[in-house]
């Protein structure tokens, strides 16, 4: 018996190369389709203005609140503005102004561990 396999290497060649181009034209339109996908969202922000207002807004404040300086019911200054205190801080040498050391006072007594009943 005589085992002969007829196997046409032309038709395999032919089809595994139709494959591989099929496999690129799939590729190159999946990345064009994200491209167009990717353009037309970022076109609709741009025309809608900012994504998250709420978040804009926020940052507005707190970028106005550390420009600006803050005094107590009193008159006293609490705070004063960042870049007057990255100033003072290069003046000094990076050292920070020695702050008032808080009234010296009874320490509230100190509580003994809860146990949780179980021995």
């Amino acid at each position: 018996m005589e085992n002969k396999s007829d196997i046409n290497v032309g038709l395999l060649v032919t089809l595994g190369a139709a494959g591989v181009l099929m496999l690129i034209v799939i590729v190159i339109a999946v990345q064009a389709w994200v491209d167009y996908q990717d353009r037309q969202v970022f076109t609709s922000e741009l025309q809608q203005g900012p994504v998250v207002p709420p978040l804009v807004k926020l940052q507005e404040q707190q970028i106005q609140h550390i420009q600006t300086a803050h005094y107590d019911k009193d008159g006293k200054l609490t705070a004063i503005p960042i870049d007057q205190a990255m100033r003072i801080l290069i003046d000094s040498g990076g050292k920070l102004p020695a702050a008032p050391m808080p009234p010296a006072g009874p320490t509230p007594p100190a509580t003994a561990p809860r146990s949780t009943g179980a021995s």
